[in-house]
């Protein structure tokens, strides 16, 4: 339910970045911007240039569907925490009377 699975409501404004993961993969991607910071411009080109159009398609793809589930859990957290908000507004009214 909203994609509890990742953390709390405040996970909808936390960036995922993951730092230990890009660290690794790097070499092997050359589209999220975790992975291009590593990488020298001039051997980004060459790589870019080389690649087949297949492969570029392929690795696009996955970072699509990536950034499309890291997408839907922060609507959905940002959803929950909106739903929340005003029932937590009327809780604190009702605890001051």
């Amino acid at each position: 339910m909203f994609g509890l699975r990742r953390g709390g409501p405040g996970a909808a404004v936390i960036p995922q970045l993951r730092r230990l993961k890009a660290r690794k993969e790097w070499n092997e991607n050359s589209i999220y911007f975790g992975h291009l910071r590593y990488w020298d411009p001039q051997e980004l080109a060459k790589r870019l240039q080389s690649r087949e159009e297949l492969m570029s398609l392929d690795e696009l793809a996955r970072q699509q569907v990536t950034m499309a589930s890291i997408a839907w859990g922060k609507h959905s957290f940002l959803q929950l925490s909106m739903w929340l908000a005003p029932v937590g507004a009327l809780l604190v009214f009702v605890s001051a009377l």
